[in-house]
């Protein structure tokens, strides 16, 4: 599977059908507290509050399940469904601590190893030198388990186990079978793409006040998780062992958007 398609079909899947507005109902949640504020409406306050509860505990399983479709060549985007979405959610909390004991163990050893040894060191450049190679290890440290949790995620929506998520072992394997610098560029390149877009659309929304950060909030913002939640799942099933037709992938897009039979 070639690069340039993970991200094209990436950008044409928020698109593929009327089902998006799930995505910008799911996020106007995340709105009505800024708004209780702003009105100064109690009620609309303890509301906001609410939804904004739920809004935090199901969006990163909705968005699993956004990556689940892009493994199983599904471009249809997920309804809200408020039990799975939630369950998804608290396995994906699970599957960050999983992977985060390694770094925040590396971390809490080498920072006061490094603290002690440097009160036998009376070189500046001995100092940084140091504290740079510390910090360096942990730094690394931290980006490895980082694309291997990006995959891990990738494998708890396929597979929907979370103990198929937290095997280190398979994880490694399927970093290596689809490809280190493949995975490093849709770990890279589709945040720094659909920030850019992000930024550009914030810019301009500052010359339509309210309106503009609603529209925002509310329809750019989840197109932009979107395209990210979907590129994770395009490039996991270059890894699954699974074959992704794009072709058919591409014909059945257009025929969402222009209503053609293929």
């Amino acid at each position: 599977m070639k690069f340039s398609k993970i991200i094209s079909n990436s950008f044409k899947y928020p698109f593929s059908g009327k089902e998006l507005i799930f995505s910008f109902l799911l996020f106007v949640l995340a709105i009505i507290l800024p708004l209780g504020f702003l009105s100064d409406n109690n009620i609309v306050m303890i509301l906001g509050l609410i939804s904004l509860i739920i809004f935090i505990f199901i969006l990163p399983g909705y968005m699993l399940s956004v990556v689940k479709n892009g493994t199983k060549e599904s471009f249809k985007i997920p309804k809200v469904s408020l039990k799975k979405n939630f369950i998804d959610t608290l396995k994906l909390i699970v599957l960050d601590i999983v992977y985060s004991i390694i770094p925040v163990i590396l971390f809490l050893i080498l920072i006061p190893v490094g603290a002690v040894m440097s009160l036998s060191v009376n070189d500046l450049n001995s100092f940084l030198v140091q504290w740079g190679l510390i910090l360096g290890i942990i730094v690394i440290v931290f980006f490895i388990f980082s694309i291997l949790q990006f995959i891990a995620t990738a494998r708890l929506a396929h597979y929907d186990s979370l103990s198929k998520a937290v095997d280190f072992t398979q994880s490694y394997r399927d970093l290596r079978n689809i490809g280190v610098l493949k995975v490093l560029g849709v770990f890279l390149i589709i945040p720094i793409l659909t920030s850019i877009i992000e930024f550009i659309c914030f810019y301009l929304s500052m010359f339509v006040p309210y309106v503009g950060l609603l529209v925002y909030f509310c329809i750019i913002i989840p197109i932009v998780c979107l395209i990210r939640a979907f590129s994770l799942g395009l490039l996991y099933s270059d890894g699954s062992g699974d074959d992704f037709d794009f072709d058919k992938f591409e014909k059945e897009v257009q025929k969402i958007k222009y209503g053609k039979l293929y």
